[in-house]
């Protein structure tokens, strides 16, 4: 499904701009960051329900087991039996 796909690539952006510390910066403009004086946080959360849902959709073991990865930088997105 093509909305799976994009999903999939939009939260491979995200895990790709995640800082190291697990955040990431608070605005971006055409993939370059806005303002480097500010990070969230809680940005993890709205990812780690995406991320959830999609799952929860797909079934797809190897994306979320993926997207844990980034999650573990910072906090862990989610504890769940698929990404263990």
């Amino acid at each position: 499904m093509v909305i799976l796909l994009n999903a999939e690539r939009a939260y491979q952006w995200l895990a790709d701009q995640q800082l190291a510390d697990g955040s990431w910066w608070a605005a971006y403009k055409d993939n370059v960051v806005e303002k480097k004086d500010r990070r969230e946080t809680n940005f993890v959360a709205y990812v780690a329900t995406g991320v959830w849902h999609h799952y929860l959709i797909s079934q797809d073991n190897d994306f979320i087991q993926r997207l844990m990865a980034g999650g573990r930088r910072g906090h862990s997105i989610c504890d769940c039996p698929a990404a263990r």
